[in-house]
């Protein structure tokens, strides 16, 4: 899948990149017996070999990059369920710094703190426009389907 990915969408390199920062390893949804990056990525792939059969061979490179973060989104929007406070006293939550970052200020022992789920479709599109910031990407078009796919709406404000 990563091949897939480098070699038809090179930006999805450093989308992934930041997801890793924004998520790190460490953030477990309770009762799960990977993080949730791990479960995340899983999802993509998932959610990209699901619908892989009924791709049309003109539209197949975009629906790669569509799916596949698509399924990721929408998984890892459970971290909007998340806060993490640290023995120090900080405490981190996805809209705040990337994960990787916070835990270079807070280093040591940590609590996750889980609220109930939000959301998903809402909160997937807020997590995608953390994650892709205000980079410009070659293919904005495809970018903007991912918005819709995701259900988020204040993707233009």
């Amino acid at each position: 899948m990563k091949q897939y990915l480098y070699v038809l969408w090179p930006q999805s390199r450093g989308m992934l990149l930041e997801l890793s920062r924004r998520l790190g390893d460490e953030i477990r949804v309770p009762g799960a017996r990977v993080s949730l990056l791990a479960d995340c990525l899983a999802a993509g792939v998932e959610n990209f070999y699901r619908r892989k059969g009924r791709y049309h061979p003109a539209t197949w490179d975009s629906n790669v990059f569509l799916h596949f973060f698509q399924g990721v989104f929408i998984r890892a929007a459970a971290v909007f369920a998340c806060r993490v406070q640290a023995a120090d006293g900080g405490s981190w939550e996805v809209e705040s710094l990337p994960y990787l970052d916070w835990r270079l200020e807070h280093p040591g022992a940590i609590e996750m703190l889980w609220g109930p789920p939000s959301e998903a479709g809402g909160q997937a599109g807020r997590l995608g426009r953390l994650i892709l910031g205000a980079r410009h990407y070659p293919c904005a078009w495809l970018v903007e389907q991912l918005w819709r796919r995701l259900g988020d709406r204040g993707h233009g404000r």
